[in-house]
């Protein structure tokens, strides 16, 4: 008996909620389905700019004009593995000869949010390297400010790049300071 009121009063419970129920099926399927169709969008996206990537760099020995073209429209898209890996492409092959230009892309790959803290912290290590040679002091130390003042595993080469950076420009007393902090912190 008790369990025929307990099937009576659920199925009057759906029947008085059909509409409610069949609306909240619906946005469920309806999510679950939007969700479905961004990821697949993401990974035919990756999967382009992947493509993209590799044609940029079978060009490289033929065109490079038009390698440098793709590479940095990949910079563009902020694709969080390969935008740096265009980026460190192009520095690396010494494509772009423009200082600027390769600190504006450094701080497009920078600005990617998808990209892990630490990856960010060795994109800016990487581009402190790059203003060591293309760059002022102030800049320098703008970029490795962050890393030296976190507890971030590239904090200890950050140290250790501005030390080499002071000895080379023979300021040593500059070095000491980051050398004293490279000690304070270990």
């Amino acid at each position: 008996m008790m369990n025929v009121n307990k099937t009576n009063l659920i199925i009057n419970l759906f029947k008085k909620n059909k509409k409610k129920l069949f609306l909240i099926l619906s946005l469920l399927v309806l999510v679950l389905f939007i969700v479905l169709f961004i990821n697949e969008k993401n990974k035919t996206k990756n999967v382009k700019t992947a493509n993209e990537f590799n044609k940029a760099i079978v060009l490289l020995s033929k065109n490079e004009k038009e390698s440098k073209k793709i590479l940095i429209n990949i910079i563009k898209e902020k694709n969080k593995f390969y935008s740096p890996l265009s980026l460190n492409t192009l520095i690396e092959k010494e494509i772009i000869k423009d200082k600027k230009e390769i600190i504006d892309l450094f701080n497009i790959v920078l600005s990617i949010k998808k990209i892990s803290e630490e990856n960010k912290n060795l994109i800016i290590f990487k581009k402190a390297l790059f203003l060591t040679v293309n760059g002022t002091e102030a800049d320098l130390l703008n970029s490795l400010n962050p890393i030296i003042n976190s507890s971030s595993i590239w904090r200890n080469d950050s140290l250790n790049l501005l030390i080499e950076y002071f000895l080379y420009k023979n300021e040593k007393n500059k070095a000491l300071q980051y050398q004293a902090l490279l000690n304070k912190k270990s």
